[in-house]
This record gives structure tokens, sequence and C-alpha cells, in this order.
């Protein structure tokens, strides 16, 4: 048995978006110093995944980790949250069955030990949290189109029109037209109304 001072951690960071800090991962990594020092051991290594979904398995700071986990190279994972490892609840039942059969450790910062019961739990949660997520965001956008809005994404042709409204906020999505890009799609438009084949359209 491995006492506390032998024991190998190895530290996981990740944030999922270029819109958090280009530090986020690097800073989660740093909130688990207390952690660490309270479970002992030596942490042996640190693995980052910046700018990538917890949805991916195939993130290469966590092949790595999981590369370690298989050959016996460490003892406790540590990380901030378990939906920094992952968050759809097959993945979620993966990594725990894969941790256990290595009898490899995870503590989190903000669940503790991650037992079976934990990941079982996690994994229902993630589950329903995806669910309503889509189901938010596709009411929000079938909102925006009944109110003659733009639900997102880019459309070729047009640009965001900055507008105020009586609070003197930002109005989110409103459009109007690109002239210089407009000229390209009604062009394109004309050819295909010409009987110009879809094939023949970008060479046109």
């Amino acid at each position: 048995m491995l006492t506390t001072t032998h024991r190998r951690i190895a530290l996981y960071g990740r944030h999922s978006t270029a819109m958090q800090s280009a530090s986020s991962s690097a800073d989660q990594v740093a909130s688990c110093a207390p952690l660490v020092g309270y479970l002992g051991g030596t942490v042996t290594a640190t693995w980052l995944d910046p700018e990538l979904s917890g949805y991916r398995r195939d993130r290469p700071g966590l092949r790595q980790l999981l590369r370690a986990v298989e050959t016996g190279e460490i003892d406790i994972i540590v990380c901030e949250a378990l939906d920094r490892l992952a968050r759809d609840a097959e993945d979620v039942a993966w990594l725990g069955k894969k941790l256990a059969y290595h009898r490899v450790q995870l503590h989190t910062v903000s669940e503790g030990h991650v037992d079976e019961i934990k990941f079982a739990v996690a994994g229902l949660l993630g589950s329903i949290f995806l669910k309503h997520l889509v189901d938010k965001t596709l009411r929000g956008m079938e909102a925006a189109v009944l109110a003659g809005r733009f639900a997102g994404g880019r459309a070729y042709g047009y640009k965001r029109m900055v507008r105020l409204d009586a609070k003197v906020e930002v109005q989110r999505g409103l459009l109007e037209i690109d002239e210089a890009q407009a000229k390209v799609v009604r062009r394109i438009f004309a050819w295909f109304a010409a009987g110009l084949p879809p094939f023949r359209l970008p060479h046109a």
C-alpha cells in the first residue's frame, strides 16, 4: 500500500472557449493547490486542454492523462470539478469505470472525493443539464425569429446593426444589408434564375 507521501498526483485543467481567459485552465490547476496539500503526495504531471469542449473525448490533454492512468503512472487525479474532465452522461460513466478499473482516485475542489455514487449522480445531472440547455437555446432562437431578430450565426449579405433601446442598451439580433456582399448574393441569384447549374456558380 502506498503511503501518503508516495502517491503520485496528476493535475488537469480545461476551459471551453476563447471568450474565457487564456489562463483559465492554468488558474484551475492553481486553485487545486490546497487540495493537493491536504491529500499529500507528489504532483508528477499536469495536463491542460484550453478552448476545448468537455463533450469531446479526443482532447490532447485528456488523452495523455488517460494514457498515464492505463500505464499505472498516477494514483490520484485532481481537478477543479468533474465537469472539467467530462460533461456527457455516457462519458462520465465511462471515465468512472476506467478509473475504478485502474484503481485511480479522482478528487476535485468542488465535489471532494468522487466515488461511484458521485459519478452516477454527476452523469445524470449532466444529461439533464444538456437537455435543458438545448431546449432553452432553441426557445431563445425561436423567440428571436418571431420578434424579427436574427437567431445567431453568420449571414452573408448582412452585417450587425447597432441600435440602442429606450434604456440606452444595445439591442441584440438586429441586422442590416451589407451592400458589398449583397451585390454578390444578388448576382448569384440572377445566375441561378438564368439557368446556370449550381456547380458552375463558383466559376461564373
